[in-house]
């Protein structure tokens, strides 16, 4: 079936025959601008370690404290952005094993965290023993006492995942969310769904996905 393209016009004055939409919500365009903040730098590494001893053994995470202390807080809370790449050294845990894991979308997985059914969350893993060792991905980079884990977000990971030995006895939560677009810049690609109004109706389209490519 042909397509018919037609102009596409804005409620505040924008009119190009460049940027079109189809009957369908399709837009065609040239080019796009929108909004970033450069924030300052971050140190996505995280250094971990064992407390304690057997059953009553935490992790902590050397520069993580409990509030108003310089006590290491157990089992801490992170906070990551889908996209972004951590790490994780692990200083030799003398009982605990490091694995991610998230809800069981089945809901029948035996080991369980604070009451839920959850299984190994496998994707954007990779590990190394030492920094010239070959790198294990995936399953093959759960479990592990020593070494770097590497955690590179997936866009489509879940909004909690959690961190864990591996019968889920011992964790901490991970919460993911997407990066946040604020201030003047441009991009090369962007995935992001919005409404229009275009000729008096309601348009909806979604901009092509690459690889989450930011220009500066």
């Amino acid at each position: 079936m042909a397509v018919n393209y037609i102009p596409f016009e804005a409620d505040y004055g924008f009119s190009s025959p460049g940027f079109t939409v189809d009957a369908e919500g399709n837009v065609t365009l040239k080019s796009l601008t929108y909004s970033v903040v450069e924030e300052a730098i971050v140190d996505n590494r995280f250094y971990m370690r064992q407390t304690g001893e057997g059953v009553g053994s935490n992790f902590v995470e050397n520069t993580t404290y409990s509030t108003g202390t310089e006590i290491n807080l157990e089992n801490p809370p992170f906070s990551f952005i889908r996209g972004a790449e951590y790490s994780f050294s692990l200083a030799n845990f003398p009982y605990l094993t490091w694995n991610i894991f998230y809800a069981d979308p089945a809901g029948i997985s035996a080991t369980q965290i604070a009451g839920t059914p959850v299984i190994f969350y496998n994707d954007g893993l990779t590990y190394k023993e030492t920094a010239d060792s070959t790198a294990l991905e995936g399953v093959n980079a759960q479990g592990k006492t020593t070494g770097i884990v590497t955690f590179k977000v997936p866009a489509l990971a879940p909004d909690t995942l959690y961190y864990s030995t591996g019968d889920g006895t011992v964790y901490g939560t991970i919460t993911t969310a997407d990066p946040t677009i604020t201030g003047v810049g441009a991009f090369s690609s962007l995935n992001v769904l919005v409404m229009l109004h275009s000729q008096d109706k309601m348009q909806k389209f979604r901009l092509p996905h690459k690889e989450n490519t930011v220009q500066y």
